[in-house]
């Protein structure tokens, strides 16, 4: 897997700047979660036929997480991850509005690999980040803000939703994960120059490992 640079405008970023993104993720991720299966039942009207039709939904995540690994070699942790995040802003924003089940259903796949991916690429950031910090408290500051992410979702999925209606409700969860694609440390882009301040450069003494599957 090819090593990766990343590119900070502020001494002061650490790789806790990373995982106070976890606030975003599990707000994206509460709010997609509250409303999910309240579309999935308006657009078959069975449970039966919404169990078959998120066992396939998993089973097609676990392949796409099966392939994974050939996207990170062949386009770099740091690209995946943001055309995920894009992807999943995107259609995030086009299923609030989707009307056609057909439509939503693609959406709805399409999702599936951005969150795939991004959920298999932030534990091996915060690898990358842990150096100098340790991968315990930077793993527990990220799953502390997912946590307080996840537990506001609900109540603003259900304002919106009693409101607009239950597929309005995925709106709110573009900006979110556009806000992680638009993060503190931004890796892979070209040096910036800043008046008054240095770039800063946190690079990888060694190539990246491999995802054991």
């Amino acid at each position: 897997m090819a090593k990766d640079k990343y590119l900070s405008v502020r001494n002061s970023v650490s790789g806790f700047s990373f995982a106070n993104l976890g606030l975003f993720t599990g707000f994206a991720d509460g709010i997609y979660n509250a409303v999910y299966s309240l579309v999935l039942l308006e657009i078959f009207r069975s449970s039966a036929v919404v169990g078959v039709y998120v066992a396939l939904y998993a089973a097609f995540c676990m392949i796409v997480g099966l392939f994974a690994n050939e996207l990170f070699r062949q386009f770099s942790k740091v690209r995946v991850f943001y055309f995920a995040m894009l992807m999943l802003a995107v259609c995030y924003a086009m299923m609030s509005f989707s009307i056609r089940p057909g439509t939503f259903i693609i959406l709805d796949y399409t999702t599936g690999i951005a969150i795939t991916l991004t959920t298999m690429l932030i534990p091996l950031f915060m690898s990358d980040f842990s150096r100098g910090i340790g991968m315990a408290r930077l793993n527990s500051r990220y799953h502390l803000w997912l946590n307080i992410g996840a537990f506001f979702a609900p109540m603003v999925a259900v304002a919106i939703s009693s409101v607009a209606g239950n597929r309005a409700a995925f709106f709110a969860s573009a900006p979110a994960s556009a806000r992680q694609a638009v993060a503190p440390v931004f890796p892979g882009l070209p040096a910036l120059s800043c008046p008054g301040r240095k770039s800063a450069i946190l690079r990888r003494s060694r190539p990246t490992e491999s995802l054991s599957l």
